[in-house]
């Protein structure tokens, strides 16, 4: 990666004192960058492509914007435009649909993303609303809404081992909280007190590394480590070659909406962040830049890649393949974005299944 002379230099025992907090006495804004990238390689091996179908011939889909796996294989994945939630089975083939549009039980507005709870139940967010959750054969089995005097629009959830859990928002004063099994707030992070409304972007990452909270945003294209138990800034990673003279978070109150648009537009991006444990991977997805004259990019066209990092966020190597993935036990799950017929279906939706291994370069 280039390294860039605005930025303090920090050796690499720096860098991994600072990331994982051993001893960390650095002050919170210090930008890391790595001066070295990994030492290790990736294998990457495409273990299978499942043709998602169905038995019955109307069935078609116009997307498929999130996706989850269980242990035996099923596949949960939203379709955004239709607003439906679709069960298959390991071999693609449709069971049937996870709850429907409605305002009755077990069913939702505005389903965003589906992801696996406790017990490997499959949880359907309903966009600002409500989390409904299903059971392994996909019947409804209850849902849950939250109203704290903080925020109720929640965009993602992440349930941590001891029944605590991380909540993405956008009507909050801050990006992300933690909150415990009553939904009692207990830590913020990242205060959007000088921040519009209209700046609030959903684009922003959400994973957990251990007890390491790692969130990427848009802004600036870093991704900040936080101490889930003290809630302490334990630093900053720029993970893109490009750098902003000034954070955009930070000047967003003096931009124009387009401004800050062509701004975001018109370089790469953060827009998400994943960390797979099993071998210790961090996959950030990067917009690619694009005119803002061109609008948004169209259903099955190509628009951001990864770039994947080890264990202690040095660049391995870039990943190009759709946004949309899943990641479970060193697979990586990829929702395959072929373009779209006239009538505005995939024609071919395909799940494509990777096996991930590190190896040494050395080696």
């Amino acid at each position: 990666m280039k390294n860039k002379a605005s930025y303090r230099s920090v050796t690499f025992i720096q860098s991994f004192i600072l990331i994982f907090g051993i001893g960390c006495s650095y002050k919170n804004d210090v930008v890391v960058r790595q001066p070295f990238d990994s030492s290790y390689k990736l294998n990457i091996e495409l273990e299978n492509t499942i043709h998602l179908k169905s038995d019955d011939p109307s069935w078609a889909l116009t997307g498929i914007h999130s996706l989850a796996v269980d242990d035996t294989g099923r596949m949960a994945f939203v379709d955004r435009r239709k607003k439906e939630v679709w069960l298959a089975n390991s071999t693609g083939t449709v069971i049937g649909m996870l709850g429907s549009y409605g305002n009755g039980p077990g069913e939702y507005r505005r389903p965003v993303s589906v992801t696996l709870g406790e017990a490997g139940a499959f949880q359907v967010l309903d966009k600002g609303k409500k989390i409904l959750v299903y059971d392994f054969e996909g019947r409804f089995v209850r849902s849950y809404q939250f109203k704290t005097d903080l925020y109720t629009d929640i965009t993602k959830e992440i349930h941590l081992p001891d029944g605590k859990k991380v909540h993405k928002v956008r009507d909050g004063a801050h990006l992300v909280y933690l909150s415990d099994s009553t939904n009692t707030v207990l830590h913020k992070f990242i205060s959007l007190k000088n921040v519009s409304n209209r700046f609030r972007s959903e684009d922003f990452g959400l994973a957990m590394k251990g007890d390491s909270l790692l969130v990427s945003t848009i802004w600036d294209n870093r991704i900040r480590i936080f101490d889930i138990n003290t809630g302490n800034l334990l630093g900053k990673m720029l993970v893109d070659e490009r750098e902003l003279e000034k954070d955009l978070i930070e000047e967003a109150g003096s931009l124009s909406k387009d401004e800050f648009k062509k701004r975001i537009w018109m370089t790469a991006s953060v827009l998400s962040l994943d960390y797979m444990e099993n071998p210790g991977l961090i996959f950030v997805t990067i917009f690619d830049p694009r005119d803002p004259k061109q609008g948004s990019p169209s259903p099955g066209e190509k628009f951001s890649h990864f770039k994947i990092y080890d264990s202690e966020f040095r660049f391995i190597q870039r990943f190009d393949e759709s946004p949309w993935v899943f990641m479970r036990h060193k697979t990586v799950y990829v929702a395959v974005q072929p373009e779209m017929q006239d009538d505005g279906h995939l024609p071919n939706p395909v799940i494509q299944k990777y096996k991930f291994s590190l190896v040494d370069k050395s080696t």
